[in-house]
């Protein structure tokens, strides 16, 4: 029979005790390698038979105080065809990964433990493996010049991944074929860490958000109402998470980048002015902060209020304003000058960037009350945004305590209320 062995072998147990398994990566540059020693355990059901399976039990030591553990099954004469088997490492030095991490990150470890479990299955040649690490206290040392290095900000990555305790908890799943004549253990590794690391990095408030339950796609903007710069609910409760995140993640600063559509805001607060002048001349006096609500145009008073704010403003004579008095007002006469008064009032661009930093302050003055120190909050410059669904995104931006050349100090005086933005009586319009 041709499909026997030459030379067919059955053992029903092999005890290994105090043996050495040698791990070496020689693609890499210097070359990675590793001692298993102090391994013993047995192997029970070796065969040359092809459908003979074998079952792994072994322990054993990882240089001086790591820990290793094999467990699962295997042909062992035809291990590419069918493999199953958990490896668990524990307490390892990390700083001996460097020839992983320069090729494949350009960054040197410096220090720092790693435990890990694994499982890899193959099945006709195809792998298909699960790779859980735990990373405690890492810390990069210094750049290696390698071609197959991404350019990515890892001490960010690290930053967010990396919880109060120093832990990084990281699921990594893998596959390829051994036929892939390309086919690295090391390189398909690394190669998940990158496309995990990289997703990281260009959307890091989506990370933050998957890490601690919250609605990721929102969470890199807070959002105003044209012409106010008062935190909405659902912006505080935003704020409440990114809090919770940074005070579980100690390294990581927020950057806040102040922003208004200049359309929507000065539209705004030009309604809010004439709110205000038109209480103010019917004889009602507003409380600090206290919003004066919207103009009834049906009430005598405000006609009066309104028709004297546009004589003003046109500087109609006494003449004039008698006449006016006689006469029947025509239809829609109230919403016309009403609109030639709002319009009138002039908002300028330094009234526009005082109220982008008034929604600076406010998620500033949030975030500190909830307990992050100001030392970690930086606002930017002001900038022009556009309306998103009605209201005005103010982003947000996460960086690395002293990896930035970013202002670290935050504004701590706080700007003019937007309100009073505006001048006190509308621009002249001459008749």
């Amino acid at each position: 029979d041709t499909t026997q062995p030459a030379f067919p072998v059955s053992i029903d147990s092999v005890r290994i005790d105090q043996a050495q398994l040698e791990f070496a990566d020689l693609s890499l540059t210097p070359q990675f390698g590793t001692y298993i020693n102090s391994l013993s355990g047995v192997i029970n059901g070796v065969s040359t038979d092809a459908t003979a399976v074998a079952q792994l039990e072994l322990d054993g030591k990882v240089d001086d105080y790591g820990s290793a553990k094999i467990r699962g099954s295997l042909q062992p004469f035809n291990a590419t065809e069918f493999t199953d088997v958990k490896l668990s490492f524990k307490n390892l030095e990390m700083n001996r990964l460097t020839p992983y991490s320069g090729k494949f990150a350009g960054r040197r470890i410096d220090a720092g433990k790693l435990s890990v479990d694994l499982e890899y299955k193959i099945k006709q040649r195809q792998l298909a493996g699960e790779n859980k690490f735990m990373i405690n206290k890492l810390k990069l040392g210094d750049k290696i010049d390698s071609a197959d290095a991404a350019d990515l900000p890892l001490d960010l990555a690290i930053a967010i991944l990396e919880d109060s305790d120093g832990l990084i908890d990281l699921d990594l799943p893998i596959s390829g074929s051994l036929d892939d004549p390309q086919f690295s253990y090391g390189s398909i590794v690394w190669k998940a860490i990158k496309n995990v690391l990289t997703k990281i990095v260009t959307s890091p408030f989506r990370a933050l958000g998957k890490l601690f339950g919250a609605d990721s796609e929102k969470l890199e903007a807070i959002v105003f109402e044209p012409g106010s710069a008062a935190l909405m609910p659902p912006e505080q409760e935003k704020l409440k998470v990114i809090s919770e995140a940074l005070s579980q993640r100690q390294t990581l600063n927020l950057g806040i980048v102040p922003a208004y559509d200049s359309a929507a805001d000065t539209r705004a607060l030009q309604e809010s002015a004439i709110r205000r002048q038109v209480a103010e001349e019917i004889g009602i006096k507003l409380e600090a902060g206290q919003q004066p609500g919207p103009i009834d145009l049906q009430n005598k008073q405000t006609q009066t209020a309104i028709d004297d704010l546009y004589n003003t403003l046109t500087k109609k004579s006494l003449l004039k304003k008698l006449a006016a008095k006689l006469e029947k007002p025509k239809a829609g006469h109230y919403e016309e000058i009403l609109e030639k008064l709002t319009t009138s009032i002039v908002i300028s661009e330094p009234d526009l960037q005082a109220l982008a930093k008034a929604r600076a302050e406010a998620i500033q003055q949030a975030l500190v009350a909830a307990g992050i120190a100001t030392a970690r909050l930086h606002s930017e410059a002001p900038v022009k945004s556009a309306v998103v669904d009605n209201n005005i995104p103010t982003k947000l931006t996460l960086d690395v305590k002293g990896s930035t050349s970013k202002a670290a100090e935050t504004t701590t005086s706080k700007p003019d209320a937007p309100e009073k933005s505006g001048p006190a009586t509308p621009a002249a319009i001459t008749n």
